[in-house]
């Protein structure tokens, strides 16, 4: 099911004084979209919209706190890895 929702960006210390480890703002990225939770949701896609096209550019974590307000939730940065992305598909290309 798809849900379209306009999320705030957390700052990298916001995102780290909630979070219950550490939070490289390379790797993760957070977003508070109260009253909407990403609770269970994990391994789901984060899209952005632009010029009508969706781009991926996250994967749901977690959440710090599901259904907590001040806290927001967390997501992995799909620009971080996208050169191990892109070698992951063509070695499997090549490979058949």
């Amino acid at each position: 099911m798809k849900t379209d929702l306009f999320v705030k960006n957390v700052s990298s210390r916001e995102c780290q004084t909630a979070s219950t480890g550490v939070v490289d703002p390379n790797t993760i990225f957070c977003v508070n979209n109260y009253p909407h939770f990403s609770c269970q949701d994990s391994g789901g896609p984060v899209t952005l919209e632009r010029d009508r096209r969706c781009m991926p550019v996250g994967v749901i974590t977690s959440a710090v706190r599901c259904g907590s307000s001040r806290l927001g939730s967390q997501h992995i940065r799909v620009s971080y890895y996208l050169d191990w992305i892109y070698q992951d598909i063509m070695a499997q290309c090549v490979e058949k």
